[in-house]
């Protein structure tokens, strides 16, 4: 056989895996047995460094393990041929790591000293000369960008698609389907160890639930990357795995539910962007609450930052949110036609005009509705829901134009569309005119004036009521999913001590050719994550070192603390400057951007474009980013006037009236009641034609003349208007009398409501949550820009490790302390390897200095463990030493409590049977002797019988003698 030629070997998996099925590879004479593991664990998903390649033998039952430098082609010709010898695979143990070949002529000392090392824990598991590296940390010095981008990149290229980077998990976005989200795969994960099998998204999942299991606190999980780097769908896959690792309970539907809150906020928080066809406009942090059994005790979900603003402004090359397209192109004409609407018409909301394949369409549309009815929006609920969309988007087809005359108000000049819009919402069209074209204005104490708005103003307005709609809506459908997956339990303290896993998916950070304040707001939030990961992977770690006075050595990082404070800094922020136009009459773009130059000219994050041109430059953590000024202050403006919220009063739409209702649960009450006051009216009506009723019709309005049953719909109305908004009472109108004198003297600008101060409220709550929770983080990463399968661009990926610190990372973990105890906590974990309670840290070290081995304790250049002021350090040798040697101490104790049973269960058991044999020797004695007595008695009584026969017999034949001798004397 020529050197390169092919030739098939069959490999025994012995389990491995799960895998019992013999499996064929093609090899070449050269191939060495690391490189035929490493091919096998791709095919049967294992881990290919912690298994090892075996020679069997089974005519003589014995094994060899090969070497990860061996030939399996050189050993298969010293086989004999009278001997069945195949190869196999198996677990490898601290014996089988042969680092080199035996044959290689090399000393065997350097076998022998790096199995001591790898066995007392200072040399990590891995191979020397091995080409896959699952775990950037293990990587030896020198590390540099380029090393660990071919190590991503030759992983990427083999269907490697995660790597591991200390705790971090990195992910790089395929374009395909691959074989590794079977429920097969799923299995392999369960309970195990992250060095058991290859890194998997499924091995977070599985290690955040085994520490919410065993120190009984909230976890989340962190989804960081760019925009169309596959964050939605790691998202569905940790969800997936997550159900699949609980405890079956009464909450099986809660699986369900989650499966179709899915595709529902994906169709109303999800668009097409320039770099991603299915990109998250929204913030979605998924709880799933768990008893402290294991068991699923029910769900929450959480949104944040939805994009309100896309539904009025598109940049080029992008769609507005899915349900528009999925309602206009996938539903029937008749359809179309009860909600007023026609494909065929050019709506300003979508003005974009990229239309969807009518397929697509349906599909999604299909898969939308099934999945409402899953979380509970039936026939009823989903015809309302999309009654409200469908009022939204012919709300931006208003338009309005001049009077003619001398009259300089505005007119709407398309009233068809007004008469189907107020249709829809249930509004008097006249009422929707004169909300759009004017507004109240305060001319004294008791006055009011009614203006006519402008042409700009009249568009605003327009705009704010169909955003104000629209996060209603959005707010009312997640609202609604949460009260169908809450917590059934009614025992409180179950529901104290559940505990929690969340799943944080949010759209990424964002640069496109031109960026407006949409990408503004969004790279904000990117800042704000960054932030957060810096600060639990960095900042807080070294902090607490230097706090404690370890001897350590800082690692730099790029910390983008300033570029935050850039956007929140008080009264020189950019969020603070672009409030400030809001509240003045007069300002514009130019303005706000002359104020930007003005105020941030020397700071080294906010730059201004070489080319005069009206934009700025922002330095992000992932780059420098343009943003065009242009819209910016229309953009932020979101107030919604009160002479629409009276508008919405009005409504003769319940559905609406609960959507817009700031007290869900309280319309749910007044619903309950305007079912009553109907019943009653029907009721009423009945009386009129007494007799035997055999089918009953609730008609409201009644018929007839029922001004008593009429009075009552129009106080209902009145309630209603004052639930929905109701006036502040005595109390709170004291406070908002303070608060505003304490204004007018600080002589301080209107508060308004507008976007970024939405934005930042929400953002500080979704940090906030958190802060609360022990985070894990999974960094996904795009590996190009054409979505093409196996394409790499190194340096769109080099910016991205970048960006997201990795180096650092991978710098940090190599030196960082895994774990850190004061001495109670330290006591609790480690109180089986104690004689007594510690009183101090150095009664620690004592403790430490007798049960560990000498190798650990004088490792160079550092110790393993160091003592600061209030708490003890230790690495992750001491760490795994320790635990091992807790849970042998466990198992030993265990062993031991269970010899004790044992051997009191088997005493008893043995008193149990001596009695029952004495107790059953007792009877057989008994009626051996009963027996005996019985023969005994049998043969007396023979005896007797026959002595009495003698006797009888004697003197029957003594009378014979005696008549004889008679007779014979008298004769």
């Amino acid at each position: 056989m020529t050197a390169g030629s092919h030739l098939r070997i069959n490999i025994e998996p012995n389990g491995c895996g799960g895998c019992k099925d013999l499996q064929t590879l093609e090899i070449t004479p050269d191939s060495t047995s690391l490189e035929i593991l490493d091919t096998i664990s791709n095919l049967i998903g294992i881990r290919a460094t912690s298994f090892v390649l075996v020679e069997m033998n089974l005519s003589h039952d014995r094994e060899r393990v090969l070497s990860y430098q061996d030939k399996p082609y050189t050993c298969m010709l010293a086989w004999p041929r009278d001997d069945k010898i195949m190869f196999g695979i198996r677990s490898a143990d601290l014996n089988d790591i042969v680092l080199r070949s035996n044959t290689s002529g090399l000393d065997g000392n350097i076998d022998h000293k790096a199995f001591e090392l790898v066995k007392q824990g200072l040399l990590p598991n891995m191979r020397v000369g091995e080409p896959d590296v699952d775990d950037l940390c293990v990587m030896q010095a020198p590390i540099s960008q380029s090393k660990v981008l071919n190590v991503l990149k030759e992983r990427f290229l083999h269907d490697k698609i995660y790597t591991y980077s200390g705790e971090i998990l990195i992910s790089v976005n395929p374009y395909k389907m691959l074989p590794i989200y079977n429920p097969k795969f799923g299995h392999r994960y369960q309970n195990r160890k992250k060095q058991d099998h290859n890194p998997h998204i499924y091995a977070v999942a599985d290690s955040a639930f085994s520490k919410m299991m065993d120190h009984d606190e909230d976890q989340c999980i962190v989804i960081t990357g760019k925009s169309g780097s596959g964050k939605t769908q790691a998202t569905h896959y940790l969800v997936h795995h997550t159900l699949k690792l609980c405890h079956k309970s009464y909450m099986q539907g809660v699986e369900r539910m989650l499966s179709g809150c899915g595709p529902v906020l994906e169709a109303l928080g999800n668009a097409s962007t320039e770099h991603n066809n299915n990109s998250s406009r929204f913030g979605k942090f998924l709880r799933i609450y768990f008893f402290e059994t294991g068991l699923l005790s029910g769900a929450e979900l959480q949104a944040y930052l939805l994009e309100k603003s896309r539904l009025v402004h598109q940049q080029v090359n992008e769609r507005n949110f899915h349900i528009f397209y999925y309602m206009l192109y996938g539903m029937e004409e008749s359809e179309l036609v009860k909600l007023r609407l026609n494909k065929h018409t050019a709506y300003h909301y979508l003005h974009q005009n990229l239309p969807m394949q009518r397929e697509e369409a349906v599909a999604n549309l299909q898969r939308l509705r099934s999945a409402m009815e899953v979380v509970g929006f039936f026939n009823g609920a989903q015809s309302n829901i999309f009654r409200l969309v469908a009022a939204i988007l012919l709300l931006g087809n208003i338009s309005f134009k001049t009077k003619g005359g001398r009259d300089e108000g505005l007119e709407i000049e398309n009233e068809q569309v007004l008469e189907d819009l107020s249709e829809l919402l249930g509004l008097n069209a006249e009422d929707v005119c004169k909300c759009l074209l004017t507004r109240r204005a305060k001319a004294g104490q008791d006055e009011r004036l009614i203006l006519s708005l402008k042409h700009c103003e009249a568009l605003a307005t327009r705009d704010a009521i169909a955003k104000a709609l629209y996060r209603h809506l959005f707010d009312w459908m997640v609202h609604s999913m949460n009260m169908a997956l809450a917590q059934k339990t009614k025992d409180s303290r179950l529901r104290a001590k559940s505990r929690s896993i969340g799943l944080l998916d949010i759209f990424g950070f964002e640069d496109f050719e031109h960026n407006s304040f949409e990408q503004f707001c969004i790279n904000y939030a990117s800042e704000h994550l960054q932030n957060y990961c810096l600060q639990r992977t960095f900042k807080t770690e070294q902090e607490l070192y230097k706090l404690e006075g370890l001897e350590w050595k800082e690692i730099e990082y790029a910390d983008n603390s300033g570029c935050i404070a850039l956007y929140e800094q008080k009264q020189t922020g950019l969020f603070y400057l672009i409030d400030d136009k809001i509240a003045f009459p007069g300002s514009n773009d130019i303005t706000l951007l002359n104020q930007y130059n003005h105020f941030h000219a020397s700071n080294k994050y906010y730059e201004q474009p070489r080319t005069k041109e009206d934009a700025f430059i922002i330095r992000h953590f992932a780059g420098r980013v343009k943003y065009r000024i242009a819209d910016f202050h229309q953009k932020n403006h979101d107030q919604v006037r009160e002479n629409v919220v009276q508008l919405l009063r009005t409504t003769r739409s319940s559905f609406v009236q609960e959507v817009t209702s700031k007290s869900r649960a309280a319309i749910f009450r007044w619903s309950v009641l305007r079912a009553l006051v109907r019943s009653v009216g029907a009721f009423c009506d009945t009386q009129k034609k007494p007799g035997v009723i055999k089918s009953l019709t609730v008609q409201w309005p009644p018929s007839g003349e029922s001004s008593r049953i009429q009075d009552v719909e129009f106080v209902h109305k009145k309630l209603i208007a004052r639930l929905v908004h109701r006036r502040p009472t005595d109390q709170e109108q004291n406070t908002i009398a303070r608060r505003r004198n304490a204004s007018n003297n600080g002589k301080t600008k209107k508060k308004v409501n507008s976007i970024s101060q939405q934005y930042q409220a929400s953002l500080a709550a979704l940090m906030s949550a958190l802060e609360k929770a022990n985070p894990f983080f999974v960094r996904c990463i795009q590996p190009n820009t054409a979505k093409v399968a196996g394409k790499i661009d190194d340096e769109l990926m080099l910016h991205q490790l970048r960006c997201s610190g990795t180096l650092q990372t991978i710098e940090i973990q190599q030196t960082r302390f895994a774990q850190h105890y004061d001495k109670h906590a330290f006591y609790q974990r480690y109180k089986l390897l104690m004689k007594k309670k510690p009183e101090t840290l150095a009664d620690i070290d004592q403790v430490l200095q007798e049960i560990l081995p000498k190798a650990l304790l004088i490792r160079k250049p550092k110790p393993l463990y160091q003592l600061g002021r209030n708490e003890i350090f230790l690495h992750e040798p001491i760490c795994r030493y320790l635990h091992l040697t807790t849970t042998m101490k466990r198992v030993h104790c265990i062993i031991k409590v269970q010899a004790y049973v044992r051997g009191y269960l088997e005493r008893s058991r043995y008193t149990r049977m001596v009695k029952s044999a004495i107790k059953i020797q007792s009877f057989f004695r008994m009626v051996s002797v009963q027996r005996e007595i019985e023969y005994f008695n049998l043969a007396a009584s023979v005896i007797q019988d026959a002595w009495r026969k003698h006797k009888a017999r004697q003197s029957v034949e003594s009378r014979f003698v005696v008549n004889e001798y008679c007779c014979y004397w008298w004769c």
